[in-house]
């Protein structure tokens, strides 16, 4: 019956496979080789197949940024592959301009995810529910992904870390950011290679949480959300200085208004240099 049904995750291709889904197969070998080939259909890559118009390639130094973005997921590769054929349509050349263009499109997608993820209460609903995380649960989750081994966070740690001692809290964070298509899950697949089985624990069950694609996760490791991460960081000590001054902690005080001066001051230290253009 259908209880007994598994599903299991393909995966993501490696970067030689990617490669040549992308651009095709090699030339047969000459040889006694060759014989055995011939025998296999070719796959003529991707490109061949999206019809483009004469002179339309994909340049040697392109290649390690289309993988950056798109990493091994055919469907990126696709759209963005099939972007620049458009691009290159519409203005009958340029080659590298048109690949530009298809990659800037795609990473001012995955900019837009993870800036969704500092304003969840500007959400909405998805099955009735609102989402349920807190901004600085996203920095946490973002600053996870980006120092995981292999950027694949075991999920009973980020449950504790979004939960900070509070596993329920964390557990109902998790599964909010999980229903919004926030992050990705991922539970050992023998289907699958791009991550390896050290990732899944000694046992090999345990998921982990990772980046949703390849072009939020560089995105992430790009860092581009390091101010409103200081945002963040600035109001939730504020906030709490604002409930101690209501409350009787008062004592804590000049500690908070002590980190308070400090990030803020970061903060004018970052947008200085990023005015210099060093950041």
């Amino acid at each position: 019956g259908l209880h007994r049904c598994v599903a299991m995750t393909l995966g993501n291709l490696t970067e030689s496979d990617a490669r040549t889904y992308v651009c095709g197969s090699p030339e047969p070998s000459s040889g006694a080789a060759a014989a055995a080939e011939a025998g296999a259909a070719r796959w003529l890559g991707l490109l061949p197949a999206l019809d483009p118009l004469p002179g339309f390639t994909l340049p040697e130094h392109v290649w390690p940024m289309l993988y950056n973005v798109c990493g091994g997921n055919l469907g990126a590769l696709r759209c963005v592959a099939s972007a620049a054929v458009v691009a290159y349509t519409v203005r009958a050349g340029a080659t590298d301009e048109c690949w530009d263009e298809a990659l800037l499109a795609e990473r001012a997608r995955a900019a837009a995810v993870v800036d969704r993820g500092f304003r969840p209460n500007t959400l909405p609903a998805r099955g009735g529910h609102r989402a349920a995380w807190e901004p600085r649960q996203w920095v946490a989750t973002l600053q996870a992904i980006a120092g995981a081994d292999r950027h694949a966070v075991p999920v009973p740690e980020l449950r504790a870390l979004l939960g900070a001692g509070n596993i329920e809290a964390g557990a109902a964070a998790l599964e909010s950011l999980l229903r919004f298509n926030m992050v990705g899950y991922r539970q050992r697949s023998v289907l699958a290679s791009d991550l390896p089985p050290e990732v899944y624990g000694r046992a090999g069950t345990t998921p982990v949480i990772t980046a949703r694609d390849a072009a939020v996760l560089e995105c992430i490791l790009g860092n581009q959300w390091a101010e409103q991460a200081m945002d963040v960081a600035i109001q939730t000590v504020e906030d709490e200085i604002n409930s101690l001054e209501a409350g009787r902690q008062g004592w804590r005080l000049p500690e908070l208004r002590r980190t308070l001066e400090r990030l803020r001051k970061e903060k004018r230290q970052a947008l200085l240099l990023r005015s210099q253009g060093q950041l």
